[in-house]
């Protein structure tokens, strides 16, 4: 009931079934690369594509901006590798 108290999910008129409330923006890069960088934690990969990274259902009921891979790669833990033409990947980095 915490995302309903939260106003992210309004109840319907059918029992059980929910309707989207409030989607919260993050806009701030230095909590976008924190976010990634526990998806890439939990994630069981060892890399995830910057794409599927910012469109992961996992940021549920968060919509976050897009961010450069570049400005991860200064930011936090994380690795960028660059794949073929236009896929950029992205790993934590070895301590």
């Amino acid at each position: 009931r915490n995302f309903i108290e939260w106003g992210v999910l309004h109840d319907s008129s059918n029992p059980g079934v929910y309707i989207a409330g409030e989607v919260r923006s993050v806009i701030k890069p230095e909590v976008i690369a924190w976010l990634i960088e526990c998806i890439l934690m939990i994630n069981g990969n060892d890399t995830l594509s910057l794409r599927m990274a910012l469109e992961s259902p996992m940021f549920f009921p968060f919509k976050v901006a897009s961010i450069s891979s570049d400005f991860l790669g200064r930011l936090g833990n994380i690795q960028v590798i660059h794949h073929g033409l236009n896929e950029e990947l992205l790993m934590l980095k070895s301590k």
